[in-house]
């Protein structure tokens, strides 16, 4: 029973999905990338409406980033990956704090704090290959634009 719920989400999802990636498709026959990106899910302009995807287009990080660094200086950010906090929170924190100019916890303490406050993470099914595949393909020009700006090839997903 658990299997076919797991197939029942993942395909629903991937429905989904292909529909939002389609609309913002459509949306770009129509609309400068920049409106798709942004006027949509920050000011809903009614103009645009109809057109949007849900949460992929704030995933497009490079037209964020590149719009911060009009008004930023590139020392100012600090740019990391969740998949980099996931596997080894330690590390990324500690470039956090050393960022910040904050007092860098040594890993006794932290992994105390860790344990003390961390609750257990949500499950989810795995992503169908078709789901992976569908997201790849859409992410894939804005990811190499990022790797690119950064020059920083672990923005590429492989």
């Amino acid at each position: 029973p658990q299997k076919s719920k797991e197939m029942v989400s993942n395909r629903v999802f991937f429905v989904h999905l292909q529909k939002e990636i389609d609309r913002f498709n459509d949306c770009l026959h129509k609309y400068s990338l920049s409106e798709c990106l942004h006027y949509i899910h920050v000011t809903a302009t009614p103009r645009l409406k109809g057109c949007g995807i849900f949460r992929l287009g704030i995933s497009v990080y490079i037209t964020y980033i590149q719009r911060w660094l009009q008004y930023f200086s590139r020392d100012q950010f600090l740019f990391l990956r969740q998949e980099d906090l996931a596997s080894d929170p330690y590390t990324v924190l500690k470039q956090v704090w050393k960022f910040l100019d904050l007092e860098v916890l040594s890993k006794d303490v932290f992994e105390k704090i860790i344990l003390e406050t961390t609750e257990e993470p949500s499950s989810y099914p795995p992503l169908s290959t078709k789901s992976r595949k569908l997201l790849n393909d859409f992410f894939n020009p804005f990811n190499t634009q990022l790797s690119i700006f950064l020059n920083d090839t672990k923005y590429l997903w492989k």
